[in-house]
């Protein structure tokens, strides 16, 4: 069992870094059974055909980030902020600590996704799912407000990916390289997810002031006391 799962994770390391450089359609069974120093027929007996290989990757990189959130948001207790700086703080850096996911999740994901696709039980928890356990007990407790996996991830993780995206061209303003993303980030993040605040309960027996009745035309309230006082 042992020698199964060094084998595995031996082809899977290699499928990566084959896929990474020559693509999808540039890696083959031969080029990995190589690069893994495994028969082919290991491959296939793993991973079926190179979709679901290509799939497996997927969950083997996207594992690598789950993992590294998962660690970043244990120990922070109730403390929102600091939780949700620290899982950000881990997240800008996931371009240096794993420098090849970002293009492998991109490349693999229509595989991963893919109706026909099984996923095994060694699949790792999607980031959505993580978020989702975090805020789980915080949200009992009326410390965030109760959203959906995917709310959170758009509203916590989506925008500290995107920032992070390298772009197209040089930048056409040099305040942008300046700016404190973390605390950008991390701020606007706990915003979004904060609970709705609460309106004050009228204390009973209180009468609300009424609103000031319009009678389709102005005039002063002087004329009005002068027209009752006449009659």
């Amino acid at each position: 069992m042992r020698d199964s799962r060094a084998t595995r994770k031996r082809i899977l390391k290699a499928a990566a870094a084959l896929f990474f450089e020559h693509g999808f359609d540039g890696t083959t069974f031969i080029k990995i059974s190589k690069a893994s120093r495994t028969a082919v027929g290991s491959v296939t007996h793993f991973f079926v055909d190179k979709s679901g290989l290509a799939a497996a990757v997927y969950d083997d990189v996207v594992g690598d980030l789950v993992a590294d959130a998962k660690t970043a948001l244990r120990g922070q207790g109730t403390d929102v902020a600091v939780a949700v700086r620290a899982l950000l703080s881990a997240c800008l850096t996931w371009d240096e600590k794993f420098p090849h996911h970002r293009r492998l999740i991109s490349m693999l994901e229509a595989y991963a996704s893919a109706p026909e696709r099984t996923r095994t039980d060694e699949a790792p928890d999607g980031l959505a799912k993580v978020l989702a356990e975090w805020a789980e007990p915080l949200a009992r407790k009326d410390l965030v407000a109760p959203f959906s996996p995917s709310q959170l991830y758009a509203v916590i993780l989506a925008p500290a990916m995107c920032a992070t995206t390298p772009a197209a061209g040089p930048a056409s303003d040099v305040r942008a390289s300046s700016i404190d993303w973390l605390a950008v980030l991390t701020d606007a993040a706990v915003t979004a997810i904060a609970p709705p605040k609460k309106k004050p309960r009228q204390p009973p027996g209180e009468v609300r002031p009424r609103s000031p009745i319009s009678f389709g035309h102005s005039r002063s309230l002087s004329e009005y006391r002068e027209r009752g006082a006449n009659l």
